[in-house]
């Protein structure tokens, strides 16, 4: 018999057999694992049958993962770690590690996504419903969120196995042989500047405030939650800057134009100094300002539809199309990570900002 050989992937080989698949001999892989102190042998299939060493070691990991929930099954009188568990964790520790908004956030996702299964007992779920399970979120989910809902079972999941309340393999771990699900940002699409002036132009006919709004997300890139929450006693006039809370409630200081500081000053000029210069919009006029122009005709992939995140991407992207080094815009943009600015340094256009 051929020797084995060892894969990239751990517990899975191959033996070489003479016949030839695509001019190379074809591969056989198997995967060998541990059992009451025995060691056994399993034949997954052949390179020529369109078996992989990847989905041989994704089979591997099944086979352990059933053993294992075997050797772990609770006593009839445990009460079994269900879906409803593990979402509870997670809003637990959610609840105390995170800001209102990021609460209130994965709240709707629990009771749209996870309600509805949370009798489901976490053992019976496989790698192969998980995968299904993602599929379906992707189907009206962008894929950036289809990162954020996943991992609200995953995270729930992992705090119940760290609680002991769960013995088995997280079926969404890579332990498990699932793959992590990397969102794709949520917007590809920006602005060219007729397309953003012309959009201004609009909305200052239709929707003043959105007017006001829209011009400040694309000369400072605000984010229209951070445009919600600015007050007059936020603004320094003399230094050009805007104080304002992230997502993650932390203060920053946002550089502003004189045009930017103007916008503000004129909303404030009526207000308190502890008011709210923007109060919360309804935002079927800025969608119906967009569709007006005709922005999203024919465009169905909603990474690639214009909304008001759209402005704040347009911002770092004639950054970047007008020279800008990638550092400077990683610090206008207020991002934590020069990887989350590296999505930008690809961009390619004809018009970049004056």
């Amino acid at each position: 018999m051929a020797a084995h050989n060892k894969t990239n992937f751990e517990g899975v080989f191959y033996r070489e057999r003479k016949k030839k698949f695509q001019g190379l001999p074809d591969k056989v892989y198997e995967f060998c694992y541990q059992h009451l102190g025995k060691k056994h042998w399993v034949t997954f299939g052949r390179t020529s049958e369109g078996a992989t060493a990847q989905e041989a070691y994704k089979c591997r990991l099944l086979y352990l993962n059933e053993m294992n929930n075997k050797s772990a099954e609770p006593k009839p009188e445990a009460k079994p770690f269900l879906v409803k568990d593990a979402t509870d964790l997670f809003m637990s520790h959610k609840t105390h590690n995170s800001s209102p908004e990021s609460v209130k956030s994965s709240k709707s996702y629990v009771k749209k996504y996870y309600e509805p299964i949370g009798h489901l007992k976490i053992s019976e779920l496989t790698v192969l419903w998980v995968e299904d399970f993602v599929k379906f979120l992707s189907q009206t989910l962008v894929p950036s969120t289809v990162a954020v809902v996943s991992s609200i079972l995953r995270k729930g999941i992992n705090l119940g196995i760290k609680k002991g309340l769960y013995r088995g393999i997280n079926p969404m771990s890579a332990e498990a042989g699932f793959p992590a699900i990397k969102g794709r940002r949520q917007c590809e699409r920006y602005l060219t500047l007729e397309e953003a002036e012309t959009l201004l132009d609009e909305l200052k006919k239709s929707a003043p405030i959105w007017h006001d709004m829209a011009f400040l997300s694309l000369n400072t890139g605000i984010r229209c939650s951070e445009l919600y929450k600015i007050t007059p006693s936020d603004l320094n006039p003399e230094a050009l800057t805007l104080n304002i809370p992230n997502k993650s409630g932390k203060v920053e200081t946002l550089s502003l134009t004189k045009k930017s500081l103007e916008v503000l000053m004129q909303r404030a000029l009526t207000l308190g100094p502890h008011d709210n210069i923007f109060p919360r919009q309804p935002t079927y006029a800025f969608r119906i300002a967009v569709e007006r122009l005709g922005l999203n005709k024919g465009i169905t992939d909603k990474t690639h539809r214009v909304w008001f995140h759209t402005l704040r991407h347009t911002f770092a992207s004639w950054l970047v199309l007008s020279g800008e080094d990638i550092y400077s815009v990683q610090k206008l943009m207020r991002f934590n990570s020069l990887e989350q600015t590296l999505r930008y340094s690809d961009i390619t256009c004809d018009e970049p900002h004056k």
